[in-house]
């Protein structure tokens, strides 16, 4: 199936919410690992050899889709564990004459892209992670080709340097099978959209790098990485068949360590630091909950973290609507940063329940998470 990607109100691939999710986030540059701690790791050409077999390039295409690798079969695109390599395979990268395809010559473009961009230094999953969305939005222009598949695929995205959502998210599941073999890693796709899953620890994430390109200015906005289920779907295109993820299947990405102020943290210090659970904040349901009692709650959980040399503060206030409303957590917040004493950064995130019967729906909003980074 083709997904039908376009640009719709200064954004890729999106279309009207019907469930909204308020989110800002800021970027910033991050930092690299000791090199004396990685000086042993192979090279990305290595990597890359070592990750891709020599008898792979020997296919057979079937009449139904699909193409048989070393007695593999998957899709020729739009294939939950292996992207678009089989459109890659089957396309000859300089004409019907050539030897190569798009498919080799992809190779040495991810080993370029890795040393370029410094990926195989990096310690941990989450910084290659980084990494690679990193380099996907400085090297990539986004661009749509209504009717073809020239933009589809990761050799678009790396080697052509344009392509649609398709080609961000199979350059990005590319470099990941290459270079992160342990790592499980998902392309997902909608008849509007394509994007990542990726799973980091126990738990998985969803990733947008098509989203996280700003045309403006080449780099992150930091708004699309490791969201759970609810939190894609509800910035909207991002709707898919949750038991169509590959084999084995994923059963819901609902990580929060690693999560979008995790990612902030780690932009701004080149530092790590898990997303803890959340402080609940009940209010009464009689709205007899004050918005100062809500500030002093906030702020001595902040002051906790703080002194336990944490910067980062989860605050879910539960029953929003009984006495204080959405537009007033900004007043909440500024009192915080008042008391404090100090900036702050914050992002409230709107929880809803969507309920449908055979007539209407209804929005119902539950609540609000905070995340607060301190310095």
């Amino acid at each position: 199936m083709t997904i039908r990607c376009r640009k719709q109100s200064g954004r890729k691939c999106g279309r009207t919410l019907l469930i909204s999710l308020l989110a800002a986030f800021l970027l910033a540059t991050p930092a690299y690992a000791d090199p004396e701690e990685t000086a042993q790791n192979p090279s990305a050409e290595e990597i890359v050899r070592d990750s891709v077999p020599e008898d792979r390039n020997s296919y057979e295409e079937r009449n139904d889709g699909t193409i048989t690798v070393n007695g593999e079969t998957f899709q020729i695109i739009n294939d939950p564990v292996h992207g678009n390599e089989g459109c890659m395979r089957m396309t000859k990268s300089a004409g019907p004459d050539s030897e190569k395809t798009d498919w080799d010559v992809l190779q040495n473009a991810i080993a370029e892209f890795v040393e370029k961009y410094d990926v195989n230094r990096k310690s941990t999953d989450f910084e290659k992670e980084i990494a690679i969305i990193r380099g996907l939005v400085k090297e990539c222009t986004y661009e749509v080709k209504q009717g073809s598949l020239e933009n589809y695929t990761a050799y678009s995205c790396l080697v052509g340097h344009r392509a649609q959502c398709a080609g961000y998210s199979d350059a990005f599941l590319q470099i990941v099978r290459a270079v992160m073999p342990d790592t499980e890693v998902r392309y997902i796709h909608s008849d509007l959209h394509a994007w990542n899953l990726i799973r980091l620890g126990r738990h998985w994430y969803h990733v947008d790098a098509t989203w996280e390109d700003d045309d403006s200015t080449g780099d992150l906005v930091n708004r699309y990485i490791n969201l759970s289920d609810d939190e894609i779907e509800s910035t909207g295109y991002h709707h898919w068949d949750r038991e169509d993820t590959g084999t084995p299947a994923v059963p819901s990405a609902d990580g929060e360590a690693y999560g979008p102020m995790t990612v902030q943290y780690y932009l701004q210090s080149g530092k790590t630091e898990a997303t803890p659970d959340p402080l609940v904040i009940k209010l009464a349901p009689d709205g007899s909950t004050r918005m100062t009692e809500v500030r002093d709650r906030i702020v001595h959980a902040v002051r906790r973290s703080r002194d336990a040399g944490r910067h980062i503060t989860r605050i879910y206030i539960d029953g929003l609507g009984y006495g204080i409303h959405r537009e007033q957590i900004t007043t909440i917040m500024l009192g915080v940063r008042d008391r404090l004493r100090q900036s702050l950064q914050y992002l409230p995130q709107s929880w809803f329940v969507y309920q449908e019967d055979d007539e209407s729906y209804t929005v119902a909003e539950t609540g609000t998470m905070i995340s607060i980074l301190t310095r």
